[in-house]
């Protein structure tokens, strides 16, 4: 009787090893997008120019609002001013530190606004990307993004119910040395997702791709080249 138990033991073990999916591992950034198909190049190219115009609109608004201003600064004008010149200082110190790591307060730096194809985590970390579909064969379209929180969002394809991939970026690592942000990310699609985390203050960018046909696999990139804030 215990030889059978054990038999069967190991039989339901060897049918739940058969029947489980084959995980291929965390994903990994990408070290140049021309690694990427043409078509996915141009998707992406598409989804940042769409993204760079967000910014544009966020910036005209910003100085149409300046130019609406009197002669005398109001304190809402005085207020604006002090976040230019600090963002400009927080620019300068980023190149000028080797390391990369400078400390200032992440609610004080505005760089993006989150829009319908884009991400603004923590004032300076903007997400865009594209989806790939093995139905429809007729290529890859800009994603759909959604902010949460101010360090996290979720991204969407067709359906603003249907969330495919939640990203966060994190301060986590800003007190190891060599001190760096990390960027986590899941998903919850087969499809194939390419997504770029570009960081606005010192203007380096990391690309992450999911293949299509392939389950969503985690990302948590602990290594970026981010400065710390």
């Amino acid at each position: 009787m215990q030889v059978s138990q054990t038999i069967l033991r190991i039989a339901l073990s060897a049918a739940i090893v058969a029947f489980t999916p084959v995980c291929s591992g965390a994903i990994e950034p990408v070290e140049s997008v021309d690694e990427l198909s043409p078509d996915i190049q141009a998707a992406l190219a598409h989804s940042r120019e769409l993204a760079d115009a967000a910014i544009a609109d966020f910036e005209a608004e910003i100085q149409m609002a300046i130019a609406s201003y009197p002669d005398a600064p109001t304190p809402a004008q005085q207020a604006i001013d002090s976040l230019g010149r600090l963002q400009s200082e927080i620019r300068r110190g980023a190149r000028r530190h080797e390391a990369g790591f400078m400390k200032g307060a992440p609610e004080a730096i505005t760089l993006c606004v989150p829009t319908i194809f884009s991400l603004c985590l923590n004032g300076r970390f903007q997400v865009f990307g594209i989806w790939d579909s093995p139905y429809d064969g007729v290529g890859a379209f800009p994603v759909f993004a959604r902010q949460l929180t101010p360090q996290s969002g979720v991204m969407f394809f067709q359906d603003p119910t249907n969330f495919e991939v939640v990203i966060k970026v994190l301060n986590s690592n800003c007190f190891a040395s060599p001190a760096r942000p990390w960027v986590f990310a899941a998903g919850l699609t087969n499809f194939g997702v390419t997504y770029t985390v570009r960081d606005l203050l010192s203007g380096s960018e990391r690309t992450y791709n999911n293949p299509l046909g392939t389950s969503f696999q985690p990302l948590q990139d602990q290594s970026t080249s981010f400065a710390c804030f």
